[in-house]
């Protein structure tokens, strides 16, 4: 027998809210543990000690969401096991990376920018989760929490863009345009759900590098797509799909 649907909608709510909770928690304890040695070359030893340090982060991340409430009871102890699992697996491969001789550097964490005037009425904003840099290449990293499936970061011209595909060109944009970069850069998603994932980076036509024509030509797109959005003669549809 089916659940009525006001069990459903509720059941899919809290589901939605425990995925929320789950993340800003994790955003958190990144942002605490990275802050202070932005523009720093990562050392084995401060990794080491971050992993060490963990579930005391993790109550100090949860007492500041939670503003000092029943962080380690019932569903939040719950939360607190999840997120302190999938940290560790992003702390772990951070040190997998300094283990192969390379160099890894947090340049911002949690950066908002706003004000790119993409048309005469519409500007742009977005909060960027992290930019770092292995070696000399540069990357723009958005954390997820939740599922991930390549098709969802992969665009091939075929004039439907995946949402997530086109947050990370998104915040590219904002980024490239704000510092003025005119060197080619990547950007993905932290499946953090995904355990024996790495960053996984976004395409465009199979090209996983993004250069300055590629940042002109998703301008060109976008600001296409908005000048759409904004035109009063056309009408909104709703989407297929419930």
């Amino acid at each position: 027998s089916s659940l009525p649907s006001e069990v459903t909608v509720s059941t899919n709510s809290s589901r939605l809210m425990l995925t929320s909770q789950l993340g800003d928690s994790i955003h958190k304890v990144l942002e605490n543990i990275y802050r202070e040695h932005l523009g720093t070359p990562l050392s084995a030893n401060f990794l080491q000690h971050s992993l060490e340090q963990l579930p005391a982060l993790l109550d100090d991340g949860f007492h500041e969401l939670f503003s000092g409430g029943r962080n380690t009871e019932g569903r939040n102890r719950f939360l607190h096991s999840v997120a302190e699992t999938q940290l560790r697996h992003l702390l772990k491969n951070e040190l997998a990376i300094l283990k192969q001789g390379k160099s890894l550097t947090v340049i911002q964490v949690e950066e908002t920018i706003d004000g790119y005037a993409i048309s005469n009425t519409v500007n742009l904003k977005g909060k960027i989760d992290r930019v770092d840099r292995i070696d000399s290449h540069l990357r723009i990293v958005d954390y997820k929490t939740g599922r991930l499936e390549k098709k969802e970061i992969t665009y091939n011209n075929d004039g439907k863009m995946p949402g997530k595909w086109m947050q990370l060109m998104w915040y590219s944009l904002l980024y490239c345009r704000k510092n003025h970069l005119t060197e080619p850069i990547t950007a993905g998603i932290y499946p953090l759900r995904n355990l024996r994932s790495d960053v996984k980076t976004t395409s465009w036509n199979g090209n996983e590098t993004i250069d300055p024509e590629q940042i002109d030509a998703f301008e060109v797109l976008l600001r296409n797509y908005i000048d759409e959005l904004m035109d009063p003669s056309v009408p909104f549809t709703p989407t297929p799909s419930s």
